[in-house]
């Protein structure tokens, strides 16, 4: 058992080494991915999500957080006194 669990390994290991090289020659061209219009939406529309965050989520939150009982959750999960606005 120990014999044949040892040379699935070593033939894992020489099969990573003998991968290597085709690994390290595949070079991929950034400028490709950069051009696509969701990568552009994603860059426009990432400051209304954060202003969303900060305006809606992180009030309600702290909302929830002050009155516990209300929305069923312990005070031991409320962890808005440990966070900024703007995230850890």
């Amino acid at each position: 058992m120990r014999k044949a669990v040892a040379v699935l390994m070593a033939a894992l290991v020489a099969g990573l080494f003998l991968a290597a090289p085709v690994l390290a020659e595949q070079q991929v061209d950034e400028t490709a991915y950069n051009d696509h219009p969701f990568r552009w939406t994603g860059y426009v529309l990432h400051p209304v999500g954060v202003a969303f965050d900060v305006a809606l989520v992180k009030p309600l939150t702290l909302g929830v957080c002050i009155m516990p009982w209300l929305f069923g959750v312990t005070p031991g999960e409320c962890w808005f006194d440990q966070v900024t606005l703007f995230g850890d």
